[in-house]
């Protein structure tokens, strides 16, 4: 659930990271944050506060909860006609099956990942030094710590991940998506 502290914590990191534009979008967002949270503490206040049995408050609860997520899925949807040239849009990544590997940081793992790399991409290459790999990527070089993911893309390019990014962006493939 997001709280005041997190829409804080938003203006914090896009006063520190973000450009322009994204800053101030950043900004929206954490705006629209404290007013979904203003509203509902009021309305939950006020439910609190009235006569009625815990079903119906609990009811009333669902029902303010639902308004919410309306007016905020209108808002979004709004934005998400076509943008024209040069407008920001927003989009669903698409389901794809990438093949990848965890690093843990042993020699061991190490020599698995080379041979993994070496084998499907005779042009990539990737060096183990002090723990880490260097992995060569579209990018240019991406260096991967122990417990990290290494994956290979769509198009057999190769390029280290961050266990939490991850872990909220794939899931373990069925046996026919395999």
């Amino acid at each position: 659930m997001l709280t005041d502290p997190d829409a804080a914590y938003l203006r914090r990191i896009a006063d520190a990271f973000l450009p322009g534009k994204h800053r101030d979008r950043a900004y929206t967002i954490a705006s629209d944050i404290e007013l979904v949270l203003t509203r509902v503490e009021d309305s939950l206040w006020t439910i609190d506060h009235a006569d009625a049995a815990p079903e119906q408050k609990l009811a009333e609860v669902r029902e303010l909860l639902s308004q919410c997520l309306v007016a905020e899925d209108t808002r979004v949807e709004s934005e998400e006609t076509a943008p024209g040239a040069g407008a920001v849009g927003r989009y669903v990544k698409r389901p794809v099956t990438v093949e990848a590997i965890r690093y843990d940081g042993t020699v061991a793992s190490s020599i698995i990942i080379l041979d993994w790399i070496g084998a499907s991409a005779p042009d990539g290459r990737a060096d183990n030094k002090g723990g880490v790999l260097t992995i060569r990527t579209l990018e240019g070089d991406m260096v991967a710590s122990p417990g990290d993911y290494i994956i290979r893309g769509v198009q057999g390019e190769f390029y280290p991940c961050k266990p939490d990014i991850f872990d909220a962006t794939y899931q373990p493939a069925s046996p026919q998506e395999a």
